[in-house]
């Protein structure tokens, strides 16, 4: 990046930037050239401007600069959709297409539905449009039609906050249209959770069409025999009932009452969170399972409360799980033909809205940094904490972290107020799942702000630091850098200080207080902010005239935004919506994957405050999220490489990147994922080298080995230059092995690449001839510290580190820019796309049509050691390497499609059929 980009930084420079934001948002899809010459229609023009802007505006800007940071600006534009891989479906070959398409009319609930999601909660138009996308999709897998045996089994994935429940009340409303007319929704574990679902259901459900929803809230209330299944009746019914093994028997009973009723039921079951509670962890190789399984089960596969056959079938039986983290779902069980929850006939991704805040936007992947809204925790505030949860820690002054997590939520609350935002404003702090520790950090947080109540020059004086801190290192430019998607939406950008200091201390003014009870035992709101704890100890959830867990006003109850501070642990792990989060202080720890996704309760939509959410995390923490948002984009993208394949769930197990042990025990519990396989053989993909290790002998030896590798390279090809990078084609193979060979790496293995492994199938492969020869780049920037490499001038490439410097390994987050991906094309095949949208499957594609299917590549970068964080960036450092990096980046292309997995991939056992009936524990 250029030196006017690294001054961009600086406050007097960020009028540039913010000229530019506005012409992109002018001009989202073009034409460019209005943002090439600042809308003064040519060069000559954009010179003049820039003249004028530094005679009055102090703009220290040539129009070369101009150009580079633009030209940085819109290849952000061409990532547009990378965050969020394309939809896809893959479906059993000889399901039967009902032919179930979304209905039309005034009379359609589906119709309805939609009309309310705009009308009453705001949904744009492309929300729409990719709801009707996914529904339909998902419709269409669906059979008014199944024998016992053979229900519809399928999953659609989505994402934590995204939407899922819009998406299951979308399915239900369009499949009632079609005759579906019992929906039961299996909601997870806790009564709170799903009374809040049913709530919602029967709220956003309601219709003046002549077609209704009517909830069973009872079933003691409404026997089977009195559901109205006449053809001509209009009724259609719903349940949400909790995964208890006790209510789930009695729902299996009640089923089973009427026979004819029964065999007039077309049921569509939809399990949400479906990898909670609903996973078989008893030993499956042993015939054994969970109370909960075996019911829904039987539920399932036409089975009453015993396990055993019911009176008469279902005229049709539809069971779709809904999750974010399906690990458990796809790994857990083989399809047998006598019973598992396996998704057989469909997987489904669902695509987020453009404007969710979720794994990848936050915690960024191998191509983007991420969004810096993240803090880093000190080890010795850790240490605290833990004392703290044990109730030995009670000064809360060491605690910086937190005392400015608290400081920095104020602020955003102020911002709520000074914006008018009619909306809760929350702050999560969850530090153990202990209960005894909540006390003692309600304690701590209560002494926080009792201080700075009793010193409010202080208290503007630390907030004023905080606020400065968090406002430099994530600006509004910075928001759309990283997500280019929002080009075009109004975002509120940061106050001045002044105009948010009355709401401050409107604020800190008033003592913190629990949520109050009126005379009518309603719940009561006010102006200062509430702190909750929420956790199973409050039970009863109320103490005298107070409320003690977390609850939020009903929508035009207050018109103010209401404050609260929520403090707990499992209660607000799963399926729980805190509004308004700005701050999270999130020190809770697991080894397993699904587990941690499930706590991110900062992933969501941040409408009209899009600029105000942090987190205050661990470095292994923000380590485990980046490990987790990649494992998730590759899932999904996998997902949509099959249905292009045109593999289904029962003919090709879906592989899922395993976790990196450094980081995780495990995607999740050994026992959720009992019938799966580790494969360890390449497949078509990318691999870098992310990790690399500072001892001075080791990386002399790359570098030799490097010099080696290119002397080697030059006697058996010619170089071309190509995009400024040195490119050899038709290297052998043998070549290619023997610099992987000499290659050091750390002493751990990093699961983005397993050289041994490949090592072993690239001389495999070599021998079957099923290999071409490789290319060869040697990346080179077209401005930076030079270096020879065998004679060869090259340009270094800039890549600083993360934080995590605990034993000496230089880690970084990307190698790799997706543009050096194509640097062994033809230069009219590069000029072609270079304006178009790129990603990792575009990318195959265009390498496979120009000839490159079966020809491997290998990428190698020269880091400079002196690597410097090219903006302010609190996740990263300088590299301060002993002698520059040798970086590897490997394009393995498929040879067989056998094989759909690849090194460091888990799948489920297709061949593994251990269970012959449906059995209870």
């Amino acid at each position: 990046m250029s030196k006017y980009l690294e001054k961009y930084d600086k406050h007097e420079y960020r009028s540039v930037g913010s000229r530019v934001t506005e012409l992109i948002e002018k001009y989202p899809d073009g034409p460019f050239e209005n943002v090439i010459y600042a809308d003064q229609g040519n060069e000559k023009g954009l010179e003049e401007y820039l003249g004028v802007k530094h005679k009055y505006d102090d703009w220290n800007i040539s129009a070369d600069e101009w150009h580079e940071y633009v030209e940085y600006r819109l290849d952000s534009l061409k990532n547009l959709y990378t965050y969020d891989e394309d939809p896809g479906s893959i479906i059993k070959n000889y399901v039967k297409d009902e032919n179930l398409e979304l209905a039309i009319g005034d009379n359609s609930i589906w119709v309805h539905y939609i009309q309310n999601l705009r009308k009453k909660k705001g949904f744009t138009d492309d929300s729409i449009e990719e709801l009707e996308k996914a529904t339909q999709r998902i419709l269409k897998r669906l059979s008014l039609s199944t024998s016992p045996d053979e229900p519809v089994k399928g999953l659609v994935l989505g994402n934590v906050q995204s939407g899922k429940t819009a998406n299951m009340m979308g399915l239900m409303c369009a499949a009632a249209d079609k005759g579906f007319n019992l929906f039961i929704i299996l909601s997870g574990t806790i009564e709170n959770l799903r009374k809040q679902t049913s709530d919602r259901m029967k709220l956003d459900l309601a219709t003046n069409t002549p077609k209704t929803f009517e909830v069973i809230e009872e079933i003691s209330k409404k026997t089977i025999t009195n559901l109205n299944l006449q053809k001509r009746n209009q009724s259609v019914y719903f349940m949400v009932c909790l995964k208890n093994s006790t209510r789930l028997k009695n729902l299996l009973k009640w089923l089973n009452d009427d026979k004819n009723m029964r065999e007039r039921l077309k049921v569509v079951v939809i399990d949400d969170e479906a990898d909670q509670a609903s996973i078989n962890t008893r030993d499956i190789d042993k015939d054994e399972r969970t109370k909960i399984n075996s019911q829904i089960l039987s539920l399932v596969y036409n089975k009453n409360q015993n396990c055993k056959p019911a009176k008469s079938n279902f005229a049709c039986m539809n069971y779709i799980c809904y999750t974010a983290t399906p690990y458990a779902n796809m790994l857990n069980e083989a399809p047998s033909k006598n019973g598992s929850l396996y998704p057989s006939n469909f997987i489904s991704t669902l695509k987020s809205a453009k404007e969710y805040f979720g794994p990848l936007q936050i915690f960024g992947d191998e191509d983007h940094d991420g969004l810096n809204i993240v803090n880093s925790i000190s080890s010795a505030e850790l240490d605290l904490i833990k004392d703290a949860n044990k109730n030995e820690f009670g000064d809360y002054r060491s605690l910086i972290g937190l005392t400015n997590s608290i400081l920095w939520f104020y602020c955003a609350a102020a911002c709520f107020r000074k914006w008018n935002l009619k909306k809760p404003v929350s702050m999560l702090i969850h530090t153990s799942i202990r209960v005894q520790a909540h006390d003692s950090i309600n304690s701590i947080v209560e002494a926080c702000i009792g201080d700075y109540r009793n010193n409010i020059e202080k208290f503007y004086i630390d907030c004023l630091k905080v606020w400065k801190d968090q406002t430099n290192l994530f600006t509004k430019d910075d928001l759309l850098n990283g997500m280019p998607v929002m080009a075009g939406k109004v975002v509120n950008n940061y106050p001045d200080f002044d105009d948010i200091k009355p709401f401050l201390k409107e604020l800190i003014s008033k003592k913190p207080e629990h949520i109050k009870f009126t005379s009518e035992r309603k719940l009561k709101f006010g102006e200062a902010v509430h702190i909750c704890v929420d956790d199973g100890s409050n039970n009863p959830s109320y103490k005298d005239d107070d409320f003690l867990r977390l609850a939020y006003p009903k929508k035009n109850d207050v018109d103010y935004s209401t404050a609260f501070i929520v403090i707990g642990g499992a209660t607000l792990s799963r399926g729980l919506t805190i509004e308004g989060l700005v701050s999270t202080y999130f020190l809770r720890t697991t080894s397993l994957a699904d587990a941690l996704m499930q706590m991110g309760r900062w992933f969501g939509y941040r409408n009209n405050y899009e600029l105000l959410p942090r987190l205050w995390l661990s470095n292994d923490t923000i380590l485990q999220f980046e490990d987790l948002a990649l494992i998730d984009k590759m899932l999904r993208r996998t997902i949509r490489e099959m249905q292009i394949a045109g593999k289904s769930p029962s003919d090709c197990a879906t592989p899922i990147r395993n976790v990196n042990e450094r980081v995780f025990k495990a995607l999740t519990s050994s026992s959720k994922m009992q019938d799966s396989i580790y494969n360890k053989k390449m497949s078509d993909s990318f691999y870098q080298v992310t990790s690399y290790t500072n001892d001075a002998s080791k990386i002399k030896n790359n570098l030799d080995n490097l010099e080696k590798l290119i002397s080697s390279a030059d006697k058996q090809n010619k170089f071309h230059i190509q995009r400024n990078n040195l490119v050899w084609n038709s290297i052998d193979n043998n070549t290619i092995i023997d610099f992987l060979d000499r290659y050091e790496m750390p002493d751990f293995i990093d699961l983005k690449i397993d050289l041994e492994l490949i090592k072993s199938d690239l001389g495999k492969l070599s021998t079957e001839k099923k290999l071409k020869k490789w290319n060869l780049v040697l990346v080179s920037l077209n401005k930076s510290i030079e270096r020879k490499v065998a004679g060869h001038p090259i340009n270094l490439v800039n890549r600083a580190r993360t934080i995590d410097d605990s034993d000496n390994i230089l880690r970084i987050k990307t190698l790799r820019n997706k543009d050096d991906l194509l640097s062994d094309l033809d230069s009219e095949v590069i000029e072609k796309i270079k304006s178009g949208r790129i990603n990792e499957n575009i990318i195959k594609k265009i390498r496979n049509e120009n000839g490159l299917e079966y020809t491997p590549t290998l990428y190698i970068y020269v880091i400079n050691h002196e690597s410097m964080p090219l903006k302010c960036n609190s996740k990263k450092v300088p590299l301060k390497a002993k002698d520059d990096l040798v970086g590897v980046c490997l394009f393995l292309p498929n040879t067989t499609f056998d094989e759909n997995v690849g090194i460091g991939q888990l799948c489920i056992d297709l061949n593994k059929h251990s269970r012959t009936e449906v059995e209870g524990e």
